[in-house]
């Protein structure tokens, strides 16, 4: 897991948290809760991650380091090509 991973995770957590305070939902916030304690023990795929894994699935598992490597390479060639 990346230390990126556990920050961004956080963001959208306190973000729906904020959201669902306003509201003042008792069951929603029993949900945030609960998603907190997923906070750096969730796996985040990234979109170029998720289609690193998806180019190279062969109805085995793909690994997340796999899909991490080929989410890298898929990144930089957008960036070659300039988008």
């Amino acid at each position: 897991m990346r230390l990126s991973d556990r920050k961004f995770q956080k963001l959208i957590v306190d973000t729906l948290e904020q959201d669902w305070l306003a509201r003042k939902d008792a069951n929603h916030a029993q949900r945030i809760q609960q998603q907190k304690t997923h906070i750096g023990h969730a796996a985040r795929f990234r979109p170029a991650e998720v289609a690193s894994a998806f180019s190279v699935w062969n109805r085995s598992l793909v690994k997340f380091d796999d899909a991490r490597a080929g989410g890298k390479q898929i990144v930089l060639s957008l960036k070659r090509l300039g988008l």
